[in-house]
């Protein structure tokens, strides 16, 4: 089990140094999956999204291509774009801001990033950093969530821009493997909180303020 942070979490230069031995942790475990575990909790969170009602009357979609040992959320995707819902994902500019772009009817036309060529983006034209606030629900990637809203990111803090943006109607949703749900994570007032979290065994709507 990971730890929430201690009482000298509210001390900045604490809450960052929580974070960045958080973040090693819970990449070390990602890596650590097997393929075959990877599948089968990726099938059961797309599972789990497709039943919600919110991805289910959404028109619009934001959402990630996931890398590495994220959770993916392509079978997802490809079932939202079959019923006619426009899927927008992100694309890395030079400053780590996010700018959107329209998904390809599946994930396979996107290509690599020319800010960062680990990530996968969609090739067709920009739509600006503000098409997010057009998205009825938000998918967000995560290294962890609390049950408090809190996310924990990758540490670029583009997400977090880019989440300010978000319709205060939509929906954000923190994806994430089961152990990565926690009851808080560490947090900067720059953090920006979601509205829900996804997991293989479903999707916690959580408390709003």
């Amino acid at each position: 089990m990971i730890p929430s942070p201690g009482e000298d979490a509210n001390v900045p230069g604490a809450v960052h140094a929580a974070k960045s031995a958080l973040r090693a942790r819970l990449l070390e475990r990602r890596r650590a999956r097997s393929e075959a575990e990877r599948t089968a909790c990726e099938r059961a969170v797309s599972h789990a999204l497709l039943a919600a009602p919110e991805l289910r009357s959404a028109r619009c979609v934001a959402a990630y291509a996931a890398v590495g040992p994220e959770p993916s959320v392509e079978p997802v995707l490809d079932a939202l774009a079959a019923a006619g819902v426009r899927v927008l994902l992100p694309v890395l500019q030079e400053g780590l801001d996010v700018e959107w772009a329209e998904r390809p009817t599946t994930g396979h036309g996107l290509v690599a990033s020319s800010v960062r060529r680990t990530l996968r983006e969609p090739a067709g034209p920009s739509l600006g950093v503000d098409a997010v606030a057009t998205a009825d629900v938000v998918l967000a990637p995560a290294l962890a969530a609390g049950r408090d809203g809190t996310r924990l990111g990758r540490g670029g803090g583009s997400y977090d821009r880019a989440l300010r943006r978000v319709s205060p109607s939509a929906l954000v949703v923190a994806v994430v493997w089961e152990d990565e749900l926690l009851d808080t994570v560490p947090t900067e007032p720059h953090d920006v909180r979601v509205g829900a979290v996804a997991t293989p065994h479903g999707v916690l709507r959580l408390p709003t303020a």
